[in-house]
């Protein structure tokens, strides 16, 4: 799993769910699969910023850090790059598991069809 540490020094490790995207396009509007927003999330350090909260949402809950803390432990270009670096790091995983389900399915799919008989 992705991680980075913040100003505090907290560890936190981002993971992409759909309750993630969810809340995600909750707070910003943004759908997370519209491509111009899934090619510039990086460019937005706000979007960036909220997805990464919402990643690291079981942890953050449990450490009683609201959105508002958690941002205010970026505080500075080097670890906004590592954040940003993790959150890109945590989508491509979703992503390439959405695919392979996907391919999985296809693949079952089509193994279906084929052992049929017709008569």
């Amino acid at each position: 799993m992705p991680r980075f540490k913040d100003a505090t020094g907290r560890e936190w490790t981002l993971r992409i769910t759909c309750a993630t995207l969810q809340h995600f396009e909750e707070k910003t509007g943004a759908n997370i699969f519209d491509p111009k927003v899934l090619s510039g999330i990086d460019k937005s350090l706000g979007k960036m910023c909220t997805l990464a909260y919402f990643a690291c949402g079981e942890q953050a809950r449990k450490l009683n850090i609201s959105q508002e803390e958690f941002g205010e432990g970026i505080d500075s270009d080097l670890l906004m790059m590592a954040m940003i670096e993790a959150g890109g790091e945590a989508l491509m995983l979703f992503f390439q598991s959405r695919q392979s389900q996907d391919q999985k399915a296809a693949d079952s799919a089509s193994r279906g069809h084929g052992s049929k008989s017709t008569k």
